[in-house]
């Protein structure tokens, strides 16, 4: 009878070995993809995060990344990591830069003191523009 039971163990063993494989090996497939994102990630965040709100272009493009203009003083950066494996990851991101003609107060940038405002994609750039409007206060007394 011990025969007959190890035996039979053994051919479901062998039946369900493959499937075993690719089960042991997908938590290392994972991680290695997950550590290839990072490394791209942190690429593309940390040159988007630097140029955001620039009035030019500052720094180098890193290594296994590339830039692209998208127009409108917007531009984004394609960063990958994992080239000619199986976890290859590619991460994008975009960012603005800021348009020279836009109001800059120096409070807090969404041009009050009665300027463009370019606080919003779109107007300030390309023609659109919009004066801020301040209502008067209906209880007849002003903010300092």
């Amino acid at each position: 009878m011990n025969i007959v039971s190890t035996m039979v163990g053994l051919s479901i063993m062998g039946a369900a070995a493959p499937s075993m494989m690719t089960m042991s090996i997908a938590p290392f497939e994972a991680q290695k993809r997950a550590q290839n994102l990072g490394v791209a990630e942190s690429a593309a965040v940390t040159y988007a995060a630097s140029n955001e709100g620039k009035y030019q272009l500052t720094g180098s493009v890193p290594d296994k990344c590339e830039r692209a203009e998208i127009g409108d003083l917007a531009y984004e950066i394609v960063c990958t990591e994992g080239e000619g494996t199986r976890y290859k990851q590619t991460v994008t991101r975009a960012f603005r830069l800021r348009d020279p003609s836009c109001d800059d107060d120096g409070n807090n940038g969404h041009g009050n003191s009665g300027g463009y405002d370019c606080s919003n994609p779109g107007q300030g750039s390309g023609g659109i523009s919009n004066r801020f409007y301040y209502p008067q206060n209906p209880f007849g007394f002003t903010l300092q």
